[in-house]
This record gives structure tokens, C-alpha cells and sequence, in this order.
């Protein structure tokens, strides 16, 4: 959800609902399975899926060993089944276990990542 204090809430909290206001922004309409779900475009060990927004990106990297990463904004890192070990490029390093995520901001400039399992990123 990007930033905004005009939020459309859908019960996923005990927070008001519009139910009129959602309803009238949904499409109620049938789909087949196989066009639920979207295919990401694959490079160099990661995989793109393709967001209709133009706020983030969301990719997945799979078996990585030392790769850089270089960052002009803040992002999200989430370890999905694996560590994922990070080194700041003045040496700095932490490791997040399974189901952790790590904020970093753009004033980080790039890291290295490495994670012999799949991590997921959240950039811009």
C-alpha cells in the first residue's frame, strides 16, 4: 500500500469499513485460475514480478553467493527459507533467519547479499 491518509479498508483490521465505498471499487468479475497468479521475468538468479504500480518493485533471488547489490532507495529485504548474510560495503555484516526482514536505506549506497535458499526484495 503506498503512502496515503485516505485509506480503503477491507477487514483486515477491526478498523472502520466503507462497505459501499469498497464495493463500488471492485471488479466483480470471474477469472481463470491460471490468470490469477503472475509470471515473473527471469535474470541472473532472480525472478521479477511484474507490480501494477508504479511505487515499488518486487523480485525474488534465488541461490545467490556475493551478489551486489547497489541502492538509490530505500528497500526491504525478507529471508523466505533460508539466512541471508549482508555486507555493507564498509564491512558491516548481519544475517536475518527465515521469515526476517531488514530495512535499508538508500543512504547505504549497496551491499552485498549471499543466501543459498530464495530472499525476497522490496526496492523502488
Amino acid at each position: 500500500m503506498a503512502n496515503s491518509d485516505n485509506v480503503l479498508r477491507a477487514g483486515l483490521t477491526p478498523k472502520h469499513i466503507d462497505v459501499a465505498e469498497l464495493a463500488s471499487c471492485t471488479i466483480f468479475e470471474p477469472k481463470a485460475r491460471d490468470e490469477l497468479l503472475t509470471a515473473p521475468s527471469f535474470d541472473n538468479g532472480a525472478e521479477h514480478y511484474p507490480v501494477p504500480v508504479g511505487d515499488f518493485k518486487f523480485s525474488v533471488y534465488v541461490n545467490q553467493v556475493n551478489r551486489e547489490v547497489t541502492v538509490s532507495t530505500p528497500e526491504i529485504l525478507l529471508a523466505l527459507d533460508a539466512p541471508v548474510e549482508l555486507t555493507h560495503t564498509d564491512g558491516e555484516t548481519l544475517t536475518i533467519e527465515r521469515g526476517q526482514s531488514v530495512f535499508i536505506p538508500a543512504s547505504a549506497k549497496g551491499y552485498k547479499v549471499s543466501c543459498s535458499g530464495k530472499f525476497a526484495r522490496a526496492y523502488c
